[in-house]
């Protein structure tokens, strides 16, 4: 499976919330909301299903569209993605960043603390930087050593 474009994840969106679905209603729904033509949501359909992350099912004349990835692996493959291109260093603090942007009932919260109640048994005594020196801060030192 390939990558998803931000308008593709707006066809995923849909087809999550209503699958499975048909090309009308995802042009109903997208349509509205950003005033997208029929053909232009019918393209992002096609290439999420050449992607492999989109069914279709003809039925009679029309198609029927079902995803082939769930919502949250989907989700979990983005921030996987994001995180890939960040400093593991940095990881943390955009967590705690999320953590205090994020809107949580009590129950999140206790989940929360379960959570890091668990990692804490696994914790390291140190976050060592994983990227190739020159791509990050972490390496300034050794940088100014070798210079």
């Amino acid at each position: 499976m390939g990558n998803i474009s931000n308008a593709e994840w707006e066809v995923m969106r849909v087809v999550w919330a209503k699958q499975p679905t048909t090309s009308r209603a995802i042009i109903q729904v997208l349509g509205e909301a950003y005033d997208w033509s029929a053909s232009t949501v019918k393209t992002l359909i096609t290439r999420l299903a050449d992607k492999g992350f989109l069914s279709s099912q003809r039925q009679g004349k029309k198609y029927i569209y079902s995803s082939l990835i769930s919502e949250q692996e989907a989700l979990k493959q983005q921030v996987s993605d994001t995180f890939s291109r960040i400093c593991v260093t940095k990881h943390q603090a955009l967590i705690k960043e999320l953590i205090e942007e994020t809107p949580m009932t009590l129950s999140d919260i206790k989940d929360l603390e379960n959570l890091l109640l668990t990692k804490k048994k696994a914790a390291v005594a140190e976050v060592k930087c994983n990227c190739t020196p020159g791509q990050c801060t972490c390496h300034k030192d050794l940088e100014v050593m070798s210079q």
